[in-house]
């Protein structure tokens, strides 16, 4: 009969190699790159995302809200081909009221159980204050030296917030399109799973309203459509191996 290693010598599990995708709320993870998460679940890339509240907090009392939408996140993650998604359950609209370590902390341990090859996230250029706080939480959470296979971090926009940064001085500046081209018609299904955040065009969330900003963005790199980045940290040749996912 084998025995078992004492507990101190006993090889650590290997971590999963991903793209972690980490939201203020959920439906922005389809939002900001639903495109991109579908195309990386394609090319069999793991794809994992977390949501800092469950969206509702702040804007509906009714009890089965905040399950409706947790539902719909699930619904719409799957769809997308993420591997698994987690909410940290903070109140929506409210992050500033947390101890901004105690934000940086619950992201780290979520994200100690992977290896993050890259993060996407939310933009410092927002208008959401949720959004902003994200980012910053991120960008603190993600410091290089903290993960040695990480490649990259980067910023998507959000119909209805991103565009309104401009209000308060600031300005979503894109450096990477991801084309989308294929993948486009599944962004737009699994956005039909957030009923209740869906507009009829001209809202910014409508379907034709998500069509025209892949569109628009699409023309700057040639493309049918495409999905937007800032890029906020990029480490060198490291990236290269990210070249195949993200090249058109």
């Amino acid at each position: 009969m084998g025995h078992s290693l004492p507990q101190s010598t006993r090889p650590e599990p290997a971590k999963e190699r991903a793209v972690l995708v980490i939201v203020a709320h959920p439906d922005d993870e389809t939002l900001g790159a639903g495109g991109t998460i579908a195309r990386l679940s394609v090319q069999n890339c793991p794809v994992h995302c977390l949501s800092l509240t469950n969206g509702t907090g702040a804007r509906n009392c009714e009890p089965l809200a905040g399950k409706d939408r947790l539902a719909a996140f699930n619904d719409a993650s799957s769809l997308l081909g993420v591997r698994s998604t987690a909410t940290l359950e903070y109140e929506d609209q409210r992050l500033d009221h947390y101890p901004f370590l105690d934000l940086v902390q619950a992201v780290e341990c979520w994200a100690a159980k992977f290896e993050p090859i890259a993060v996407l996230t939310h933009s410092s250029s927002d208008l959401n204050l949720d959004h902003r706080i994200v980012c910053e939480v991120v960008a603190t959470a993600f410091r290089p030296y903290k993960f040695s296979c990480l490649s990259l971090i980067a910023s998507f926009e959000i119909n209805s917030t991103t565009e309104l940064g401009t209000l308060i001085g600031r300005s979503f500046r894109p450096t990477m399109f991801v084309d989308i081209q294929e993948s486009l018609p599944l962004k737009l299904k699994a956005m039909q799973r957030y009923e209740s955040e869906i507009g009829s065009f001209p809202h910014p969330r409508s379907s034709d309203a998500l069509v025209a900003a892949a569109r628009h963005r699409g023309i700057t790199m040639a493309s049918q459509a495409a999905e937007a980045f800032e890029v906020l940290f990029l480490a060198g040749r490291k990236a290269e191996a990210l070249e195949a996912l993200f090249a058109r």
